[in-house]
């Protein structure tokens, strides 16, 4: 079975390509305006997801292998020469 949040992304997938789908089969829509609103449809999509996937990434390399949040400061990386 999968996951609730997995579902939701691809239900959320799903209604946008069907969306998509419609609007380039509709005969009130030209070729030229399905080409225009399915461009700035991707590109909106990715401006937001594109640094949503970065920090999904950045955040998983700075996790340990038992998944928890690295602490900087127990290692001393963060102290500074002559603190001691």
């Amino acid at each position: 079975m999968l996951r609730w949040t997995r579902l939701r992304w691809v239900l959320l997938l799903a209604a946008i390509v069907g969306g998509h789908v419609a609007m380039w089969l509709s005969p009130r829509t030209t070729a030229d305006e399905a080409l225009r609103l399915t461009l700035s449809n991707a590109a909106i999509w990715a401006v937001v997801l594109l640094p949503a996937l970065g920090v999904t990434m950045w955040a998983r390399a700075h996790r340990s292998p038992e998944g928890q949040p690295r602490d900087h400061r127990a290692s001393g990386a963060d102290t500074k020469p002559g603190d001691g």
